[in-house]
């Protein structure tokens, strides 16, 4: 039997199919029981095979969110979240989160009024990268041993924009602006860079959630075009990011992360999908 939603709890809105669709089920397999799980519906057999795999081992439930077969990535998103009509944690093709991060993002949306999106720590991450900044590094072994080490640190920092691969979105902070503007781009990541700027332009902000982190198997970045509209509507963008890359004011908690005693926290972990399903 499908669990019933959890009153309060973000939607999880997973992005991808195939392999990186299996990657994220897989590794929600120890998430938050009870939490909305929401994923467009494209039709491919083969992903429909890894959905009811999952469903049928963990007694989960995932809504198809349905959308033209021709849907952008960015149409896709806007979808989704039109969908969680609420909170909503979104997750990109392959990402792999640490023990506890899901609900440590849905705890740092409500720290304060105005947080419009909490980021999570993550190997690929343009501004909440570890362990440096601005670069992608493997996905570490041992998930659970860097919630860990997170865990005894502090609890948020403020951060220009959220991230692209995985994020909490607040309900109020996209209703604020009215979603995402998924005609102007063709990626999410444009189309989630874009919400971002806009949000703060109202005076809402973006925070790093550093007890979080959250592993991206996949890397994702802008569609063909993107980044022009992006820079031709907001011309101080780039500046604002390489201005915060400069200044790294997370360097001293990556530096305290980074000098942990060395338990293999690091090193890459082998790929952990649902298993051969087909073979």
């Amino acid at each position: 039997m499908a669990a019933s939603a959890e009153a309060g709890a973000p939607a999880l809105a997973l992005l991808g199919a195939g392999a990186g669709l299996d990657a994220t089920l897989a590794a929600l397999d120890g998430g938050p029981a009870g939490w909305r799980v929401l994923l467009c519906t494209l039709g491919s057999p083969a992903d429909q095979a890894l959905v009811e795999a999952w469903q049928a081992r963990g007694g989960r439930h995932v809504e198809h969110v349905p959308v033209p077969l021709d849907a952008t990535p960015a149409q896709r998103l806007a979808a989704l979240l039109g969908a969680a009509g609420g909170d909503v944690i979104v997750l990109a093709p392959g990402s792999v989160p640490a023990p506890g991060s899901l609900e440590g993002l849905a705890r740092a949306l409500r720290a304060g009024g105005g947080v419009a999106s909490a980021t999570p720590w993550s190997n690929d991450g343009e501004l909440a990268a570890f362990p440096r900044i601005g670069e992608r590094h493997p996905v570490p072994e041992d998930l659970g041993a860097v919630a860990a080490l997170l865990d005894r640190g502090q609890a948020e920092e403020t951060i220009p924009l959220g991230g692209c691969h995985a994020v909490a979105l607040s309900g109020r902070g996209l209703a604020a602006v009215g979603g995402p503007d998924d005609a102007s781009y063709f990626s999410s990541y444009a189309a989630l860079v874009d919400l971002f700027l806009r949000q703060a332009a109202f005076g809402w902000h973006h925070v790093l959630a550093a007890r979080c982190y959250i592993g991206a198997r996949l890397e994702q970045g802008p569609g063909m075009g993107d980044m022009h509209q992006l820079t031709a509507r907001y011309p101080d963008y780039g500046r604002q990011v390489a201005e915060f890359l400069m200044r790294d004011p997370l360097r001293e908690l990556r530096a305290e992360l980074a000098a942990a005693p060395a338990k293999g926290t690091m090193r890459q972990a082998p790929p952990s999908p649902q298993g051969d399903l087909f073979g």
